[in-house]
Parts: C-alpha cells; structure tokens; sequence
C-alpha cells in the first residue's frame, strides 16, 4: 500500500464548500477592476497543515498536507485507508471546507514524499547506518552519512540536475525526539513515539510530475493511493543490484591504525579469494613465504577463525531492507 507524508495537492475550487473570511488576500487587476486574485492560509499553526492557497484566477486551490494532521495515527501515514480522514480534519479547522468525494476523485499530486516504515531491533543503530552508507553505488548517486547527537540516517542524492532524485534512511524516533517540535505538546506524544520505536524510515522525495508519474504512470491522487507500486523498493533495489551483499558489521577496525587495518584486509583477500579452504590458504603462504611460512600461518589463521565464526552470524542487510520494503 502507498504510504505518503508530506504532499503538495492540486484541486478546483469546484470542490469547496465554504471559505473563512479571515485569509490573507491578494488583490488583482483587470482594466481598472480590482478582485480578488487569490486567498491564502499560511502559518496556519495547525499540525500537519501547512497552507492552502486558492486562486480564483485559475480555479485552483493547492494544499500542502503531511501525515501529522493524522494526530495519533501519524505512523499510518496518508493513504486509501486515511486520505477521508486527512481531508475531514481539514474541513474541521474551519478554514476551507471540501466536499470529500469530489476532492479526491479531482485531486493530483505536485509533489510527495513516499515513506515505508521498517522495523528492526539493533543493540547498535549506528552500525546499520554506517553500513549502509558504505554501499557501493553508481557515481551519479552521493551518499552522506547523518551521525549527530540529533539526527541519524543515511541521503542518498543524485548529482544530475535534470531531475531531483532523493531518497533517505534515517532513526525516526530521534527524528521526532529533536525535530518534531509541536509533537510534544500534544496529548498523544507517548502512543507516536512507541509506534515509531526501532523504525527506520525510508522516504523517498517525488517532486515534480515527472518523478511522480515515472513511478506510478499518473499523478492523479486517488489512482496512486490504490496502486500496488513499491516506489522505495523500486529505487533500492535499482541502486543495489549490481552490488554483493552488503553484511552489517561491527566497528572492527576501531583502535587500529592503518597499517594494521591494511594488514588485516590483505589476510581476508587471502582467505576470501581461496574460498575459505585452508590447505589451498596454506600451500599459497608456502609459495610465497619458502623461509618464513610458519610466521604468517599463525597470523593468517587467528584471522580466519574469527572470519570463519563471523560468516555463520552475518546478516544480509540489503536483502533483509528489500524485503521489508516489498513487503511493507
């Protein structure tokens, strides 16, 4: 299912049923005569609605919406099950009133933010991201690692500047606890910040038609809300398909220096390269050691115990991900 965030939406003023006369408006001018051009909420100071705009020019009002005007069921996100919901807290507030089933029978989407919500308990929530910011990726793709005190996760960005393309994997839970400022001020804080215990969450940015459509084949919002597109899964999966798993690790060069950490890598090319087979390790450091072998069997095979024990609890990162988006 289609889970959204924050969206930008298009409609005509064809679905309104009633207008507040407390918006700010901007006058227009046609030979001499002043009207009103357009009817703008800003700062509206409501969670999750950011501004709705009404241009009567056009006939067309846009809305800037995400997930939080949800309340206590923001984790749900906007979609077929909650879009009725979303539309019917907006009417509520008393600003603008839309007749619901027009709205989104009529409604496009400008731009939206595509989110999954994966759950994974980590002892060490620092190590998924430092490995996923170590994917090997084209060169058309820029990764950043967040690691502060307020804000975990992984950007990943394209460089190209035809298209904005822009997907991310950060803690929601921190995201929320530093970021979410108005959160904590409601009386449903606690119940959002269990819901979102141990999520990651992946959010893709579509922010133009073009984006939106490659995925989907439409813009219109009701039509992407029923689709069986995983738009997330799509991208990782393209990004990493080419790439050998990707295991999660542990810091294991922490308090080396990088002479040792040189070492270290060259012994597991060894290993690695000679399939874990010792006899085939041993005849190599035989060949290439005639006087010395002794000395780097005894390195060589701490090493590969601790390789060996390893390779049995290692976990396939992106596989697991790309399950857990398919299925999300």
């Amino acid at each position: 299912m289609v889970n959204l965030d924050s969206i930008k939406l298009l409609v005509s003023n064809d679905t309104i049923d009633f207008i507040a006369k407390n918006g700010q408006v901007e006058l227009g001018h046609i030979e001499g005569l002043t009207y009103k051009n357009k009817v703008n909420f800003d700062k509206i100071g409501i969670r999750g609605l950011n501004r709705i705009s009404i241009d009567n020019l056009k006939n067309t009002t846009t809305i800037e919406v995400s997930a939080k005007i949800l309340g206590k069921d923001y984790i749900q996100g906007i979609n077929k099950n909650t879009i009725e919901q979303v539309i019917q807290t907006i009417n509520d507030k008393n600003y603008v009133k839309f007749n619901d089933k027009s709205f989104i029978d009529n409604a496009t989407l400008l731009r939206m933010d595509v989110t999954d919500n994966v759950k994974m308990q980590l002892l060490d929530r620092t190590i998924l991201y430092k490995t996923l910011s170590t994917i090997p990726l084209p060169k058309v793709i820029q990764t950043t690692l967040w690691n502060t005190k307020q804000n975990l996760g992984v950007c990943w960005k394209g460089t190209q500047t035809s298209l904005k393309d822009r997907i991310i994997a950060y803690d929601k839970t921190m995201q929320l606890k530093f970021k979410d400022k108005t959160l904590h001020i409601t009386d449903y804080a606690n119940k959002v910040m269990n819901d979102f215990k141990d999520v990651i969450r992946f959010e893709q940015n579509l922010v133009s038609l073009e984006a939106i459509r490659g995925y989907y084949k439409t813009n219109n919002l009701k039509d992407v809300l029923i689709s069986d597109v995983k738009a997330n899964y799509l991208k990782f999966d393209k990004m990493t398909r080419n790439n050998k798993e990707l295991v999660l690790f542990e810091d294991e060069y922490y308090g080396m220096n990088f002479k040792q950490i040189r070492n270290k890598l060259g012994d597991e090319r060894i290993i690695d390269m000679h399939n874990f087979e010792w006899d085939r390790i041993l005849n190599f450091i035989k060949i290439h050691n005639k006087n010395n072998w002794h000395r780097y069997q005894k390195e060589l095979i701490d090493v590969f115990n601790k390789m060996q024990q390893k390779k049995g609890n290692e976990q396939s990162l992106i596989n697991t991900i790309k399950k857990e988006l398919l299925y999300a």
